[in-house]
């Protein structure tokens, strides 16, 4: 679990929530792991999928979406605001410590005029988090774009 997760697939949460939306089994993403000689032990592979399938539940399609897109409007919901006008773009990224196997989730949010694809946003909160996994220990495990909302200037009472 010490090499870098490639981004661009998720990482272990990825491959959880394309096994999910497949619908399979915990058992069975574990057993296609492991012959693709990746090693995951399997308490900790049990606690990734639980959490690919209640992001599954909560998010539907998009930590799934095409990390090299920007989300289009009809993929965004529209926030209104005060003053603030742009897009807004949450990813959700996940750890796993070393010392007790606990797996962390982070949030982190990404605000632009126009958006950004869904891949940039999740290397933004990679790179925002990285010291700080450092510090406490942390193995990346995968990081997923969960949604974007069109701030709307001025629609707040």
């Amino acid at each position: 679990m010490g090499e870098p997760v490639p981004v661009a697939e998720g990482g272990l949460i990825g491959s959880a929530l394309r096994a999910v939306g497949e619908g399979a089994s915990a058992n069975a993403w574990l057993r296609a792991l492991s012959e693709g000689g990746t090693g995951v032990r399997r308490a900790v592979g049990l606690r990734i999928f639980g959490q690919a399938k209640a992001l599954a539940a909560e998010y539907q399609a998009e930590p799934t979406r095409a990390v090299n897109q920007v989300p289009s409007r009809a993929e965004m919901r529209s926030w209104p605001t005060r003053a603030s006008s742009g897009v807004l773009q949450t990813v959700q990224i996940f750890y796993r410590e070393r010392v007790t196997g606990r797996i962390v989730q982070r949030y982190y949010s990404v605000k632009t005029d126009t958006g950004v694809t869904r891949g940039e946003a999740i290397q933004r909160a990679i790179d925002a988090n990285s010291d700080n996994a450092e510090q406490y220990e942390q193995d990346f495990i995968g990081a997923v774009h969960t949604g974007a909302a069109s701030l709307v200037a001025g629609a707040v009472a």
